[in-house]
């Protein structure tokens, strides 16, 4: 395969952003705009049942809908934002992954998983580090886009609604989550504390690809400070521990090595059985979290029902993959589970954005703020 790659093309760089992993950034981003709409309907549709069809007659709207889609539309470019800096933080994060792993010597020539660029040779070293400041500079161009995108918006609805009023306050937060999501594509893999290195890498990636991400794209969404407090944080927690599997995969495969290399992954220091039911009670978890905390929020019995059973597909490919996982134990047969975990996070995501959109009855209260 080396010979097939020259070294610093762009077919090496393209395989050191490792495309399989890149759902884990886009289903998170997905969720939490689909979130975010869902949130704004229901305070548009609140706002609506106070002050009547007149006030959006005077503002020049046919209706409170169309109000509402009005203001959603700079909400969506901000989504896209959000999405295309999530994948670069991803793509960062694994050209850095590629980097520290080669030179703590952990991808060698026993590596179970995908060949890494630099293990290779694909990548030199100098070129990989160039790479990983343009990338990180690409994602913080992008948050500052996002931001001046986000600022104007907030002087065009100041002008132009009473109902739709973010503060200031939102920029300022959003500055310290670009930072922080810099520092953590950094500190997984190296720094003096590497998370992955320490039993945290779990951790880590549902807090970040998880609640981080799902939180504040539907905070990005809903503009308002106010509004950030009914931006329920179990989606967030279920689906980063659906992107966990995805990790778990990797760390079930080479626990071995990992064990050796002294990188203590809680599958390297807790054993294989244990990686096995990991993956598969943090994929039901996830279910569960979720199906349950979209049950509170509807009053509706069948649309408790339609909520349990839009999960039962991703239940049986989650169940499935973990058979397989059972049935190959070891080696490097365990890597075709890597794209098949991608594709039951997305199924995940899929159906978690279809109920936000299309379940008519699941209310988030926003009468306390009116």
């Amino acid at each position: 395969m080396s010979e097939e790659v020259k070294v610093n093309s762009l077919k090496a760089w393209v395989l050191a952003s490792r495309p399989k992993t890149l759902a884990a950034a886009i289903a998170p981003v997905l969720v939490g705009a689909a979130l975010g709409w869902r949130l704004e309907y229901c305070f548009s549709s609140h706002v609506a049942d106070i002050t009547g069809a007149e006030a959006y007659v005077e503002m020049g709207f046919k209706s409170w809908f169309d109000c509402f889609m009005y203001f959603q539309i700079p909400s969506f470019i901000l989504a896209g934002l959000c999405l295309l800096f999530a994948v670069l933080m991803q793509i960062d994060a694994n050209f850095i992954n590629d980097l520290y792993d080669y030179l703590k010597g952990t991808d060698g020539e026993d590596r179970l998983g995908p060949k890494r660029a630099m293990a290779q040779g694909w990548i030199t070293k100098k070129a990989m580090y160039i790479g990983i400041a343009i990338v990180t500079a690409l994602a913080c161009i992008v948050g500052l886009v996002m931001l001046y995108k986000l600022y104007m918006d907030i002087q065009a609805t100041e002008v132009v609604s009473p109902w739709y009023q973010p503060t200031y306050n939102v920029l300022k937060t959003l500055c310290m989550v670009g930072v922080f999501s810099v520092l953590f594509a950094y500190s997984y893999t190296s720094g003096p504390f590497p998370l992955s290195y320490h039993g945290l890498g779990d951790v880590a990636v549902i807090a970040f690809f998880g609640h981080v991400a799902v939180y504040y794209t539907a905070y990005v969404m809903t503009y308002d400070e106010l509004r950030k407090y009914y931006i329920p944080v179990f989606v967030g927690i279920s689906v980063g521990m659906v992107v966990d599997t995805l990790l778990i995969v990797n760390n079930y495969r080479d626990r071995d090595t990992d064990k050796r290399d002294g990188k203590n992954t809680l599958v390297a220091m807790f054993g294989e059985k244990f990686g096995r039911f990991f993956y598969l009670f943090i994929g039901i978890g996830a279910v569960l979290i979720m199906a349950s905390g979209l049950c509170m929020h509807t009053e509706n019995n069948i649309s408790r029902v339609a909520i349990v059973l839009a999960y039962i597909p991703y239940i049986v490919v989650h169940f499935r993959n973990y058979i397989k996982l059972k049935e190959i134990r070891s080696g490097k047969a365990l890597n075709v589970l890597i794209g098949k975990s991608s594709m039951a996070m997305l199924l995940f995501a899929v159906i978690t954005v279809l109920l936000f959109l299309f379940v008519p009855d699941l209310v988030f209260d926003y009468s306390i703020i009116c």
